[in-house]
């Protein structure tokens, strides 16, 4: 099993062929963990050009880091992506309600808030086709959105205004964290302290990501120079 930092920590010494904890610093794990294995897993499994939720593997894989969340106040119909309770890593969808009195809308004979509704996404190069489209263009019946930054803005085309929202989107699996090693205790904490946000199939891929790099980086002067500082740092410790 691949529960607790230590094991994940052992996994990637065996995969480099070190057998002994001080051969790479845990702080130097940690890092390679967060920042290069997690971030590949996240885009191999959530690819722009192969999409999600095309295998049962891959709906496995991303069960847990499926987030669905309701938001209650919305404001100039525009959703911050920093708002959100967890690390935005790819929409999924988004329903709306609007609110059929906040502005004028003589077309959709209607009152108060709307039933939840799906939401089309407006993409830029069809922008100026779907405004001028009787039939697609946005209106109390037809919202649009379009991410720009890291805001999530709703088109009503200036009908009415969104007052809630619920989406469904990806986050990121949660890191490592490096603060609670203490090298005092030869890795006693990381021996108690558990990492459960991924299954042990999805840490092992990405366990295997971090060797794959870590073994191609060693190649690297650069890199090199990196992990014998780290080393330094260590023993200055000590």
């Amino acid at each position: 099993m691949l529960n607790t930092y230590r094991e994940l920590f052992t996994y990637f010494l065996d995969g480099i062929k070190k057998t002994y904890t001080a051969t790479v610093h845990p702080d130097v794990f940690v890092r390679i963990f967060n920042e290069w294995g997690i971030l590949q897993w996240t885009a191999d499994n959530m690819s722009v050009k192969e999409g999600v939720e095309l295998t049962q593997k891959q709906i496995d894989d991303l069960q847990n880091l499926l987030v669905e969340q309701e938001i209650s106040r919305i404001s100039n119909n525009t959703i911050s992506l920093s708002s959100l309770s967890y690390k935005y890593r790819r929409l999924g969808n988004i329903r709306v309600k609007v609110n059929y009195d906040s502005q004028q809308c003589d077309t959709c004979n209607r009152t108060g808030i709307s039933e939840w509704m799906p939401v089309k996404v407006m993409r830029i190069d069809q922008e100026p086709v779907v405004n001028n489209s009787v039939f697609r263009k946005p209106s109390a019946m037809k919202v649009y959105y379009k991410q720009i930054g890291n805001n999530i803005i709703f088109d009503t085309g200036n009908t009415v205004d969104v007052v809630k929202a619920k989406i469904q989107y990806y986050r990121y699996p949660q890191e490592l964290i490096s603060s609670i090693y203490d090298s005092s205790t030869d890795l006693h904490v990381w021996s108690n302290t558990t990492f459960t946000d991924l299954y042990s199939e999805q840490k092992k891929e990405i366990l295997d990501n971090c060797i794959k790099i870590y073994l191609e980086r060693v190649k690297d002067d650069r890199y090199k120079t990196f992990l014998q500082q780290q080393s330094i740092n260590d023993i200055t410790k000590s």
